[in-house]
């Protein structure tokens, strides 16, 4: 069997999967996720940010100028938005985001075992976790970047120069700008991987150069990105450290896969599967270590060794890390993600039979179209509510600012029963409104957090002005909606209005002021499902939004509905 052949037979199950998964994602998406309108809005400002054709912008946002561990996906997006429409843009960007670990995880396993490196197909499930769908697109990318260091690092192992070091500096440097945690677990795992290699040619009797070749080449590469990380923390010094979830609940959450359960509580085949996989890699491994246990102090200790003490390490390392701190939240669920994803490598050494190549590699296949089935039921109904923005973006002028209003959340079922879908795509949907003329969409997570590289200019804050949120509020309750404030505060009138679904008694959501707010506001557009409403507000407040030439609604008993807005169902 030559070359080519070989590498088809033993890499080509997962090129297939991987080539149809784009192709799904780029041409159904993309998907509905929290903060993916945000980062779509964000790409799109730093092209126009201080123009004069988008005063509005200008007036609420400013660009921060200076270098943020945030950036690589906004350099990545503002190309796509030169190439592609912003749905396309952000789709190919979500491929990159799921597809780009489990590629770079493949190549790592490459040097692992060859014909082990399938194993990267259990990527692909375990990267669409609750973290995607919240939309934390720049740290998924950073994992890119991790793997490509750890798979650059064994090379490097075999074969030390200062030209590899140099190549591994510019990759760590390249992850600490996608996102911190990819930077921060790879030094971490550098770090077990050569205490290890050290300590076991230490016993075996190597000296001088060639025991501490490998260690220098690392530390080199360490030189590039470390000093920017020094300066992102201090940077961002001051800012609230909260251990958060205890230990019993982490380990509840990890043992649970809490972080792969999307859409509904009743369906748990999905993280029950990938944690039954987890907990039986992480016991092989155990047992493994110890069997091996005298190797490490006489010197016969085996790369093996030291990727199952990283795995530990990674394990220990979910119970310590704080889960707010540096002007970010939601550590632990980052963390918690890396011993999974880890548990790819050591399987990478366990696994010896033929048998179980097939039958893992046919899990991982399935467990994947499961993954699927289960995130598209919910996406389309997502999708047919968000249909509704094409027709809003016609109804609204430029210069205009547009308060979004959630009645009903899809975090309640047709019973009114809570249903843990894992996130909400309608707080930040309506950002891309903000794409193609000069509005303010005013609901915006993160152009509060000084980790971005757009935020609010002092003063305009309407996290703080409309929903009197805390500046480092991480929960997402709207129970105020003060757009008295806002206006008084920063001279800016609130011109539209756009309501998502129908008033539900238990809904926490849907906050008293609404009422009040659409009291003096006219309805110009409702979908045909009555789920999505647009409200012009008529105020005398001065402002710079332009109408469209002409407000339309369906019929006679829409209009008749401006007059008052629906009434609270109880």
């Amino acid at each position: 069997m030559n070359l080519p052949e070989m590498s088809l037979r033993r890499h080509g199950l997962f090129l297939a999967v991987v080539i149809v998964y784009a192709a799904i994602l780029i041409t159904l998406g993309p998907l509905a996720t929290n903060d993916g309108p945000i980062h779509l809005s964000f790409a799109d400002m730093l092209g126009h940010m201080g123009s004069a054709d988008w005063p509005l912008q200008s007036q609420i946002y400013m660009s921060a100028d200076t270098l943020q561990p945030n950036m690589a996906i906004y350099a990545i997006l503002r190309g796509l938005l030169l190439v592609f429409s912003p749905d396309r843009a952000e789709a190919v960007l979500q491929a990159l985001c799921l597809i780009g670990p489990a590629v770079a995880a493949w190549y790592m396993l490459r040097k692992i075992n060859p014909d082990n490196a399938w194993l990267a197909l259990f990527a692909l499930p375990l990267l669409a976790n609750q973290l995607f769908f919240l939309g934390l697109y720049n740290f998924l990318f950073s994992l890119t970047g991790f793997f490509l260091a750890l798979g650059w690092y064994l090379d490097l192992r075999r074969h030390p120069a200062i030209w590899r070091a140099l190549a591994l500096g510019v990759v760590l440097l390249i992850t600490l700008l996608s996102h911190a945690a990819g930077f921060i677990m790879a030094t971490l795992a550098l770090m077990a991987l050569e205490t290890v290699r050290l300590i076991s040619d230490w016993q075996a009797g190597l000296r001088g150069r060639a025991l501490w070749q490998i260690s220098a080449c690392v530390a080199l590469a360490l030189c590039l990105p470390i000093p920017l990380m020094a300066w992102f923390a201090i940077r961002q010094h001051g800012y609230p450290t909260e251990y958060g979830p205890d230990m019993i609940d982490r380990a509840k959450s990890m043992a649970r896969g809490k972080l792969f359960r999307l859409q509904s509580r009743d369906n748990r085949v999905l993280p029950d599967a990938l944690m039954t996989l987890m907990l039986v890699t992480l016991l092989a491994t155990i047992y493994k270590i110890w069997k091996e246990r005298h190797h490490l102090f006489q010197g016969g200790a085996t790369l093996f060794t030291g990727v199952g003490l990283t795995l530990v390490t990674f394990y220990a390392f979910c119970f310590v890390v704080p889960d707010v701190s540096g002007g970010g939240w939601t550590h632990f669920w980052r963390a918690e993600l890396f011993p999974m994803l880890w548990a790819l490598p050591c399987a990478a050494f366990l696994i010896n039979r033929q048998w179980l190549r097939w039958g893992l590699s046919g899990l991982a296949v399935l467990l994947l179209a499961v993954q699927f089935h289960e995130t598209w039921s919910v996406q389309g109904q997502v999708h047919q509510q968000l249909s509704a923005l094409q027709a809003i973006d016609k109804q609204i002028g430029a210069h205009c600012t547009v308060l979004p209003v959630i009645e009903s959340s899809t975090q309640y079922d047709q019973r009114g029963l809570p249903k843990p879908t894992g996130y909400e795509p309608f707080f930040q949907a309506t950002s891309r409104l903000e794409l193609d003329q000069d509005r303010v969409v005013l609901f915006n997570f993160l152009a509060r957090l000084s980790v971005y590289p757009i935020r609010f200019r002092p003063g305009h804050d309407p996290q703080d002005l409309v929903y009197h949120w805390e500046p480092q509020q991480t929960a997402v309750n709207v129970q105020r909606l003060d757009v008295p404030r806002f206006e008084q505060k920063t001279g800016i009138p609130v011109d539209y209005v756009v309501v998502w679904g129908r008033p539900l008694g238990n809904d926490p959501v849907s906050p008293q002021d609404a009422r009040r707010l659409l009291t003096n506001a006219s309805l110009v557009y409702q979908s045909s499902d009555q789920q999505v409403r647009l409200y012009r507000r008529n105020t005398d407040m001065p402002g710079l939004c332009t109408s469209p030439s002409s407000h339309l609604v369906g019929n006679a008993a829409v209009r008749a509905a401006s007059a008052k807005p629906a009434s609270r169902q109880d």
